[in-house]
């Protein structure tokens, strides 16, 4: 029987399932980039690493003293997504929306529900953008094979919403919980965490989870700072150091001062646990903090660069040179802030022994770290 005779629904519903990849799922990651392109997002690296789901910052919320009203920055780019592009996102992703804490020192309370509405309004759109451009990308493809395998285009192109709905269908539930990321403070609780619970009561109605980000301070102090109403929570198990200050050993990770925060016999939320994967370099003149240099593929290995030298996890600059637009003179430092792949591994047994939790998450999606640190990802819980 020809395809044309065949009910296409039935056929593309079919086709749909059995292309889906078998591969087992990878670990879970943060992508935090600005916009999503074919260098941070491509086909081998979703098919290598296959992300069981990518935690993706949609927007920042920060107040905004000229309009006096929060303000949404650093939105996430989808105008020009591709289907190499897409691939990250064919599992589960989940929105994250970072909001300064200052913004509910700013906010009256009886504009919280308004800045909920808003979050959720601009979310929607961003999501919306994904998921068109997904299906574009998918109903492109089967238009491809469904011609390739003698179905004529015109017969195809009656079917094009048949098409759409199928697959469209096919990506229910792929999003399926919202995260806010905040660090709260004692004095700014109360309406961070009304904030919460009205966000909470509208993603109900959507059948959709609430999670949030908790710092390690509030973890271990949870009766000063209060437990977020929400579902579910991530331990953010780095960025543990003051990192302008020059007497600090690593304020990116440190084992041995991660373990001073899990001295807890529980949390009351569901948790899931976030590692590093991502450094810097910092600068210091002296004692005097002048920035961070970011780990990329040109920085990356500074430390056998003839023009410094190593002094325990300091560079110490021996000529005038330039690095990322910063002049760094003789005599400069650079703090390697690099976690280590035994440190990482060292970590998830710690984590295992002391907190009840359901999965690793890594932070954050970016070519070279991901095969840098490919091991720790194929550590077991």
């Amino acid at each position: 029987m020809s395809i044309s005779l065949l009910n296409l629904s039935v056929y593309l519903f079919f086709l749909l399932f059995i292309s889906k990849p078998s591969a087992k799922l990878g670990a879970s990651f943060y992508y935090f980039n600005v916009d999503i392109d074919d260098k941070l997002s491509n086909d081998s690296l979703s098919d290598k690493f296959n992300p069981s789901c990518i935690y993706l910052r949609y927007f920042d919320v920060n107040w905004s003293a000229v309009k006096n009203q929060p303000n949404p920055t650093k939105e996430l780019n989808t105008e020009y997504l591709n289907r190499s592009e897409l691939g990250i996102f064919k599992n589960e992703y989940i929105p994250v929306i970072y909001i300064v804490g200052s913004t509910f020192d700013n906010l009256v309370e009886v504009h919280i529900p308004k800045l909920v509405g808003r979050v959720l309004a601009k979310s929607d759109r961003i999501t919306l953008s994904i998921e068109e451009g997904f299906i574009e990308v998918e109903r492109s493809k089967f238009y491809d094979t469904l011609y390739n395998q003698g179905l004529d285009y015109e017969v195809i192109n009656t079917k094009l919403d048949s098409i759409r709905q199928v697959i469209s269908g096919s990506r229910v539930g792929t999003v399926k919980e919202f995260q806010i990321d905040c660090d709260w403070t004692a004095k700014n609780r109360d309406k961070y965490f009304k904030f919460l619970t009205i966000l909470k009561d509208s993603l109900q109605k959507r059948n959709m989870k609430l999670s949030v980000t908790i710092r390690l301070y509030p973890y271990k102090y949870s009766k000063k700072m209060g437990v977020p109403p929400v579902d579910k929570g991530v331990l953010m198990c780095y960025n543990l150091g003051q990192i302008q200050n020059s007497n600090t050993k690593n304020s990116v990770f440190d084992v041995k001062e991660l373990d001073k925060y899990l001295k807890v016999k529980s949390y009351p939320l569901p948790l899931d646990v976030a590692l590093p994967i991502f450094g810097w370099y910092v600068w210091h003149t002296g004692k005097e903090y002048r920035g961070i240099i970011h780990l990329s593929d040109k920085t990356r290995g500074l430390e056998n660069n003839p023009n410094f030298t190593k002094l325990g996890n300091e560079l110490m600059s021996k000529v005038d040179t330039v690095i990322e637009n910063k002049y760094i003179r003789v005599g400069d430092q650079l703090r390697m802030e690099i976690p280590k792949k035994k440190e990482l591994i060292e970590a998830k047994k710690l984590i295992n022994n002391k907190v009840k939790f359901n999965k690793f998450i890594y932070f954050n999606w970016e070519p070279t770290s991901l095969y840098h640190y490919e091991e720790v990802f194929n550590t077991s819980n």
